[in-house]
This record gives C-alpha cells, sequence and structure tokens, in this order.
C-alpha cells in the first residue's frame, strides 16, 4: 500500500473486462480516501523527521516542488 493507507477495490486479471461500474467504484474510493489520515507517512526514521527547508526572504522565497518540500518548510516556520 505505499503512499495510501487504504486498499483497492478491484484488482483485474488478464484479458479480464473492465466495467465501467468497477472503474468507477476505484475512481470513488481514491477520492473518498484523499484525506491526511489516509496518506501514508512522509518520514521513514528520526533524522527524515527532522529535515526542515528555509523558505526563503520575502521576494527570494524558496518554492517547494514536492508536498515533502512543503511539509519541510512548514517545519522550519514552526520550528522558529
Amino acid at each position: 500500500m505505499a503512499g495510501g493507507l487504504f486498499f483497492r477495490i478491484k484488482n483485474w486479471i488478464s484479458k479480464e473486462s473492465v466495467k465501467a461500474s468497477d472503474l468507477n467504484a476505484e475512481f470513488n474510493n481514491i477520492i473518498d480516501n484523499l484525506k491526511p489520515d489516509k496518506f501514508d507517512d512522509y518520514s521513514l526514521d528520526v533524522t527524515q523527521m527532522q529535515e526542515v527547508a528555509n523558505p526563503g526572504a520575502t521576494g527570494s522565497e524558496s518554492l517547494p516542488t514536492t508536498l515533502a518540500g512543503e511539509i519541510q518548510r512548514l517545519r522550519f516556520a514552526i520550528k522558529g
């Protein structure tokens, strides 16, 4: 379950036809589980949990390109 803490509804086997109802159910499952408590953690260990990134000063901001980068900048701001 890398990334998500929820399970797939349907696993297709080779040469099985994809039914609209199965596909819609799978997409609805993903949409329904797009909540913070349904995602796997970012930190694999204490070192990674302590990573921070300086968001930069006004006019020279360092924009994150991933959710991990966003988390690091928030940690920096909280740490003060």
